[in-house]
């Protein structure tokens, strides 16, 4: 009954201003001035009931493929939630709901490449969590008949009956909970870097400091507004090289990228590393990053999410600002659990970056 009211509210409310946001071209100010109060309403008023749990139950975190992207940098950050609970003692149960999907995607075409995307997912709660007990991957008629038997907790409850988004949700939501925890608390929440037993790193890469950066470089039909273009790319490794004198520089990328770069790289007569050299996935990629000296990311994907959940130094740019993280697009302090000597920012002009690369 309360789902079905806030559902009616939701709507008289929302949609007159839904129709400016979708005309609003995408990461506008006024989009993102809308997507921040659409944030605040759904943690603050139509979900927050569901924040007041009953102690002794478990709680349900979901992400359902159906409303969700597969992309793996939201993946990872709304999993980070699942992290949070559990460093405070809740025994979390992470739910990806399958069978359905989010349309518009290439890599869930068909079959294969769904149970491809699966495994990466799974790959990635395991990173985070070293195990995947308390992982599920079922249907939505059997996640109802699973939480309708148990009664558990069910986090963002509103929004996951009704089948909505909630994975936008991930940022705002940890900043407002970290902000007030002891440095204790967020050294147990952050990466630490893992070994890499990849023998062909460790002979190119013995006694060597390294910095990384982070490219993506998708071919069409993806979406091409978060790619790097070769004129940045070059201006960006010059820098580095002149900056970082006796450090190696490793190309984070995928496959695509990697192949693309080294060509580039080749005729450029740049000496670069590239990731697929030594790493086939997804988390040896992070893994990578968190091993090294510095990561570099000029726009680019969710392979900046390990750096942001650790103590590796960094620097990011991308030119689409985010209202909900904050309203300070200056201030390259977006997270909680920043250090001093990482940086954010959000800029339509590339020069904040180039200044700060410069003097790093």
């Amino acid at each position: 009954m309360i789902i079905n009211f806030l559902s009616k509210v939701e709507y008289l409310v929302f949609f007159p201003l839904n129709i400016v946001y979708q005309i609003a071209p995408r990461h506008s100010i006024i989009w993102q001035i809308f997507n921040f109060f659409k944030i605040f309403y759904k943690i603050y008023i139509k979900n927050y009931y569901s924040f007041f749990f009953s102690k002794g139950k478990n709680l349900i975190l979901t992400y359902d493929c159906k409303v969700s992207p597969p992309t793996y940098g939201d993946f990872f950050r709304y999993l980070m939630i699942a992290k949070y609970y559990k460093i405070k003692k809740r025994n979390v149960i992470f739910i990806i709901i399958i069978g359905e999907y989010r349309g518009g995607w290439k890599r869930l075409k068909d079959k294969n490449g769904i149970i491809s995307h699966l495994k990466v997912l799974t790959n990635i709660y395991r990173f985070v969590f070293g195990n995947t007990k308390n992982l599920k991957l079922i249907k939505w008629k059997q996640f109802d008949e699973y939480r309708k038997k148990n009664n558990f907790n069910i986090l963002f409850k509103a929004d996951t009956l009704m089948r909505k988004p909630t994975y936008f949700l991930s940022t705002f939501f940890l900043n407002k909970k970290i902000k007030n925890e002891k440095d204790a608390f967020v050294n147990k929440f952050i990466f630490k870097k893992k070994k890499i037993n990849n023998k062909k790193f460790q002979k190119d890469f013995k006694n060597s400091k390294y910095v990384t950066f982070s490219v993506r470089l998708y071919p069409k039909p993806y979406s091409q507004i978060r790619n790097i273009d070769y004129q940045n790319f070059l201006k960006s490794i010059r820098i580095i090289k002149k900056r970082f004198l006796n450090y190696k520089i490793l190309i984070i990328s995928d496959n695509n990228g990697c192949s693309l770069l080294k060509k580039f790289s080749k005729k450029k007569k740049l000496d670069l590393k590239f990731s697929k050299n030594y790493s086939k996935t997804y988390i040896d990629d992070g893994n990578l990053i968190l091993n090294s000296h510095l990561n570099i990311q000029y726009t680019g994907g969710g392979i900046s999410e390990f750096a942001i959940f650790s103590k590796v130094p960094y620097l990011h740019y991308t030119f689409f600002y985010d209202f909900a993280i904050n309203f300070f697009p200056l201030n390259p302090k977006k997270y909680t659990w920043q250090s001093n000597n990482q940086y954010k920012f959000f800029s339509f002009s590339n020069k904040v970056y180039y200044d700060l690369l410069n003097k790093i």
